[in-house]
């Protein structure tokens, strides 16, 4: 059940009782992997023949902490998403210049700026022109250079919108201009655009690097799809959600399924 070590601390133990019974309070911290919390327990010992056991057993609260941060390869450009390769999400005032242009990737927007150089720190300007591998979500590597650099700045506006965008034929320029009054001028990222694109492209490391990327699959069907799928069902959670669903369904709708 437990693939991954587990460690457990206790803290601030205070103790008090009598020859017979004991009640012990402490601070617990859990650790497993990536997930460590830490909250306020009690214990109620009693002695028996064979020693101490364990009458009550009570956490009081809890709260999930950060795990330890996890050094990022030294070879690692950034992720890519429809724009470029994001090279960072801190972003300082003044670094967006200019008019903004507009791109769209399944239904989200997003407004892209040049840079202004002058406020641009010198390690991101270096990378311009950079050769890097783009590991594709299928391992394969996509070599590409790291073009011009740009800030970007993402919205999903709502279909609303969007319709009436369509509707009215609005130009490209002037719906980035009003995606950027709704975002605001300093954007959310700042981007380098690959040449050539990489489609599937998931990260991007210096050429020659050895950063790697960890790929699951989904399970669709066989013995561990049916097994995971008989277990969700069995779930009193999942029966629940499931019987109340069916409750809120109009009567209509439901004496259609039964046709």
């Amino acid at each position: 059940m437990f693939k991954k070590p587990m460690k457990v601390e206790a803290t601030a133990i205070v103790a008090f009782g009598s020859a017979h019974e004991l009640e012990v309070s402490f601070v617990q911290t859990f650790a497993q992997g990536t997930y460590k919390d830490r909250g306020r327990k009690t214990l109620v010992l009693v002695r028996s023949a064979t020693g101490l056991l364990i009458a009550h057993e009570e956490l009081r609260d809890s709260s999930l902490e950060k795990p330890d941060p996890v050094p990022p390869a030294k070879d690692l450009v950034g992720f890519l998403d429809g724009d470029g390769v994001v090279l960072t999400t801190e972003l300082g005032t003044g670094w967006a210049s200019g008019a903004a242009d507009l791109s769209e990737h399944a239904g989200r927007y997003s407004t892209l700026q040049k840079v202004a150089l002058g406020k641009i720190p010198k390690r991101f300007l270096d990378q311009r022109s950079g050769q890097v591998e783009v590991i594709n979500s299928d391992g394969t590597i996509c070599n590409a250079t790291i073009g011009e650099l740009r800030i970007a700045s993402s919205l999903t506006p709502h279909f609303g919108t969007v319709e009436e965008w369509k509707q009215k034929k609005t130009p490209r320029a002037e719906i980035a201009r009003e995606l950027l009054e709704q975002s605001g001028p300093d954007g959310d990222r700042l981007v380098g655009t690959l040449a050539p694109v990489c489609k599937d492209g998931l990260v991007a490391r210096r050429a020659g690097g050895t950063a790697s990327i960890a790929r699951a699959q989904a399970l669709t069907s066989g013995v561990e799809y049916d097994a995971a799928l008989k277990a969700l069902r069995s779930n009193a959670a999942y029966a629940a959600l499931t019987k109340s669903m069916k409750n809120d369904e109009p009567e209509t709708l439901t004496e259609n399924h039964g046709r």
